[in-house]
């Protein structure tokens, strides 16, 4: 049986349905390319998410303190991104007298790890309430260094400076 050639007509109607049909195609290939990378950063974000087993709290915790402490480890951990990541002055989380040690952000990173460094994580181990505006954290670092991943355990000292904890102390800086 032989074709019959498809009137022109039918064929206007046809090429503009072909066309609709390939731009939706790439319409949803893009949105499943968008899904791999929502889902592999949610791959990563649960591969490297670290799993509670316990810490230690030295003091009392009343609803305040909780709240301070809170504050002091988000701060401290502002801090962190700005030396290492973001374009934040890192030197605007530190007291008066620390701050006054430092000329800027890189000066400050070179004295806390030095060029060759890169921070991949941190957690916030212990904390001990000194006085009412100081407390103590004890946290740890994972840090890339020279091809290998090195665990370094420190310490900072914060204290209340108006409704902001700053850094007085931090590892061997003070």
């Amino acid at each position: 049986m032989k074709r019959q050639p498809i009137p022109e007509h039918r064929m206007r109607r046809r090429v503009p349905r072909l066309f609709g049909l390939i731009l939706l195609m790439f319409y949803f290939a893009g949105i499943a390319n968008a899904g791999d990378a929502t889902e592999f950063e949610l791959f990563k974000k649960e591969l490297f998410d670290s799993h509670y087993f316990g810490g230690l709290l030295v003091g009392d915790f009343d609803k305040s303190k909780k709240r301070d402490v809170l504050e002091a480890k988000k701060m401290l951990i502002s801090f962190f991104d700005a030396v290492a990541v973001s374009e934040r002055d890192p030197l605007h989380f530190l007291g008066h007298d620390l701050r006054a040690k430092f000329k800027n952000g890189s000066d400050l990173w070179n004295k806390i790890f030095g060029p060759e460094m890169e921070l991949y994580y941190i957690s916030v181990i212990a904390v001990y309430l000194d006085q009412s505006d100081e407390l103590t954290l004890d946290f740890y670092l994972v840090l890339f260094v020279e091809g290998a991943l090195e665990l370094v355990v420190e310490k900072a000292i914060l204290k209340k400076e108006g409704a902001d904890w700053k850094i007085t102390r931090i590892g061997a800086l003070e």
